[in-house]
């Protein structure tokens, strides 16, 4: 499930892992299930890379604390469409989507 744009952020979250491009401002896409393999997370970062999007995955902060916590895909404001899109394409032809369920994030 992509999340509602909310507050924006000047700088990555604390913790995060970037691909390498840098923004402005920040605003969370999406978050990703517990126990979402780094693999997954390091394509997505690859792939917003390659279509030119600024983003990092850090722990989603307001969740219980657990041991398998959600990451949270953060990306550059003006490029979210373009993120959404790549999100699209590439977990349309995976047909693996590992958004987190609504109970995951409480």
């Amino acid at each position: 499930m992509v999340l509602a744009p909310q507050a924006q952020l000047s700088r990555p979250p604390f913790g995060a892992v970037g691909n390498g491009l840098q923004a402005q401002s920040w605003v969370p896409l999406l978050d990703l299930a517990p126990g979402t393999p780094g693999r997954w997370i390091a394509r997505l970062l690859l792939a917003l890379r390659e279509a030119g999007v600024p983003a990092c995955a850090a722990p989603a902060t307001g969740t219980a604390v657990q041991r398998r916590r959600p990451w949270r895909i953060w990306v550059d404001v003006p490029s979210r469409t373009r993120g959404e899109d790549v999100l699209r394409r590439l977990f349309g032809r995976s047909g693996h989507t590992p958004f987190a369920r609504r109970e995951d994030r409480k």
